[in-house]
């Protein structure tokens, strides 16, 4: 059982680098409107290579701390490109600490900064908090490039089920979408590449509400119709556009 789960964090690793790696030209796709003028990076050899900062706090929306974990490259003088998780738990539970320790390992081993990120959870928070925190979680990282030494200009991300769900709308929608609230609003929340991992992309479908007994509608929007315009909102399908980045589902 061991062998497709080793395959499935190469794919990871793979197509992040693919889109990652092929410069600043590509990476400005589809930004042009939003992207504000990227931070300086420092040219001075990383100091922090192969260790991990746990417990950042990156964004305080009304008040609630939002933490991320950051675990440098095992080499490099950087700057690196970012390829950032965010956890499953069908937007209720979950922890930045959960489900990715394979990936995160390949990652950092093939030269990239990985972040992994909580965000804020129903049915104490209602949708769209889970979506406004994971892009100030990629706002928060280009306003501190020179602080982590990160590539503004390539960062990717991945999650499953609720997690690919979120990261999945992170790539398709953009700033008229209104999720891009809070801090660090002159840094863009576009990402140049996605790994959605079997999250939902629409919303409205009938399964949504039904799958498992549980009412995932009402528990993340406090609502119960799936009618309501919020849910085909929360749908990354009816965000696609051209300018999306490569996804791999």
């Amino acid at each position: 059982m061991q062998k497709p789960v080793a395959t499935s964090f190469l794919a990871i690793a793979a197509l992040i680098l693919a889109a990652l790696t092929c410069g600043a030209g590509a990476a400005g796709q589809g930004q042009s409107a939003e992207t504000a003028t990227p931070p300086t990076i420092s040219a001075a050899p990383a100091n922090n290579v192969g260790d991990v900062q746990s417990d950042v706090t990156y964004c305080t929306p009304h008040g609630v701390e939002l933490k991320m974990d950051i675990y440098y490259p095992a080499s490099g003088a950087g700057p690196w490109p970012v390829a950032m998780y965010v956890h499953g738990g069908g937007w209720v539970s979950g922890d930045k600490s959960e489900g990715a320790k394979g990936e995160i390992a390949a990652l950092t081993q093939a030269g990239f900064l990985v972040t992994t990120i909580n965000y804020r959870l129903a049915p104490d928070h209602k949708f769209p908090a889970q979506i406004e925190d994971v892009k100030c979680a990629v706002r928060f990282l280009r306003a501190h490039a020179a602080d982590y030494n990160l590539d503004p200009t390539r960062i990717g991300a991945w999650g499953g089920s609720a997690g690919g769900h979120l990261v999945s709308l992170l790539g398709t929608s953009d700033k008229s979408a209104g999720w891009d609230v809070g801090e660090y609003l002159d840094q863009s929340s576009r990402v140049q590449a996605v790994v959605d991992m079997f999250g939902p992309s629409d919303l409205t479908a009938e399964d949504f509400i039904t799958m498992r007994r549980e009412r995932k509608a009402e528990i993340l929007f406090g609502i119960n119709d799936l009618n309501a315009p919020v849910v085909a909102q929360a749908s990354p399908i009816n965000h696609i556009s051209p300018d999306d980045p490569p996804f791999l589902i």
